[in-house]
Order: C-alpha cells, then structure tokens, then sequence
C-alpha cells in the first residue's frame, strides 16, 4: 500500500523547491526569505509587527495583491519561517482568503502542519541539509553544539530546527527536550553571534515594504490621491494590529 503521508510530504518538497526555483534562489544555499526580490511583481507586500503571543503571522489575500504580515516580537529565527510559512499559504493554499496562524510550529489545523512543514523544505531543503550534516565533525547531529551550526547556516529559530531533524529522525524526541535550553547563552558560548535569536529592537519592529506602497506612490505622483488621503493609506498598514487587504489601491 501506498504511504500517504510519504506522499504528501513528497509533494511539499517538491512545491518548496520550485518555489526557490521561481523566486530564482539556488536550491542548495541559505536563503534570506525577507531578501525576496521582485515583490512588485508578485503583488506582495511584506509587514513586519507585533502581533501578539499566540500569531506568528498572517497573510491576506485580495483580487489586487497579497499582504503577508510577521509577528515582529519573535525572534529573527522564527520569523524567517514563519515567513516561510506564509509563502505556502500565498502560492498553494486555495482554502482561505484570510489566514492567522500559531505560534506554535507543528500545530493547528492540517493546512497549518503543512504549512511548517513547507517551510522547513523551503528554508532547508533536504540534499542542502543532508550535505550540512555530513559536514559535522562526526557527520551527525550529536551535540548541541551541531544543532546551533545548523541553525546558523540556515537562518532559523532553535524550535523550528529541532523540529525538522526530529521529523527526519536526526535527533530523538528526547534528545530535542534537552537541546530546547539556554538557546542564547549556548550560542554565545560557541562563539556565536546570537541576533538570530533575538528580535528586533522596538523601534524596528513596525516595517513594511512591496506592492502596496508602489502602487500608492504612483497614485500620490499621478495626483489621484490627496496628500491626506496617502498618508492615512500609509498608517492603514499598521492599523488596529493588522494589514488592510491589498485590493484597496488597486
């Protein structure tokens, strides 16, 4: 019989590299998923705020553009795949137009679990990691010490790397309890610097860039919006804690 999780995951390995392919990034080097070029082109805006404990982020999907939304409070780590995370929802989830998701990685709905395991493929992609392992001193995850290179290499929180090496059966349960302490002392202590862990300052954490605002400026430039009515535009983003829907300059 046929393995139907075996397939499903297949197939978000597959979704997650040609996504790399079309956003032209190599399929075996870290990426930066906030570096994501040619945003106007894709119709997406990107925001960076504090969305709460329980939100890792959000994404809005409207008949003029996508708006994706990350929670600003957590750390730089998570933040890239809970980017990661919204892509998935942004090119193959067909389900909801709207889109909140956990904090948590590895919960929620189906459609949520997918999602995390999309982005671990995304941010990660399994020959990527698979030649990062084999170049550990024992060419095996069996230290602390071989997780924090990991997650160095690829960019991403303590959780959501203990995550994948679990779901690929490089660490036991067990073992990822124990490596889930004194992520930030740990690292500086292998001589790390430990941003990746941290997020950003306060005033950095309200930020947004992409369709959104090129389409306002060619609006402003045109004289078809009033200096006014740009400005209360531009704070809409930040309104009430949420992005409004990309379709309102359409």
């Amino acid at each position: 019989m046929s393995d139907p999780r075996g397939k499903e995951l297949q197939e978000l390995r597959e979704q997650a590299l040609a996504l790399r392919e079309r956003m032209g990034l190599d399929t075996m080097a870290p990426v930066d998923p906030f570096l994501m070029q040619h945003l106007e082109r894709e119709k997406l805006t990107l925001v960076r705020y504090p969305l709460g404990s329980a939100i890792s982020g959000m994404c809005i999907k409207g008949s003029g553009g996508v708006v994706i939304a990350v929670n600003s409070t957590m750390s730089l780590g998570r933040q890239n795949f809970s980017l990661a995370h919204e892509f998935y929802h942004m090119y193959y989830d067909d389900s909801s137009a709207q889109t909140v998701c956990p904090a948590a990685i590895g919960t929620g709905s189906p459609v949520e679990r997918r999602a995390d395991q999309f982005a671990s493929y995304f941010l990660m992609p399994p020959d990527a990691l698979s030649a990062a392992i084999a170049r550990l001193p024992t060419g095996h995850v069996d230290t602390v010490a071989d997780v924090v290179a990991l997650e160095q290499l690829f960019r991403v929180s303590r959780l959501a790397m203990l995550f994948r090496l679990t779901r690929d059966g490089k660490v036991s349960p067990e073992q990822a309890a124990q490596m889930r302490a004194h992520v930030i002392t740990g690292a500086r202590a292998l001589g790390y610097d430990t941003s990746l862990y941290e997020a950003l300052p306060d005033e950095c954490q309200r930020e947004a860039r992409g369709y959104y605002f090129v389409q306002l400026d060619r609006l402003h430039k045109k004289d078809l919006i009033s200096e006014g009515r740009y400005q209360e535009l531009l704070h809409d983003v930040f309104r009430s804690g949420a992005p409004q829907e990309a379709d309102d300059v359409d």
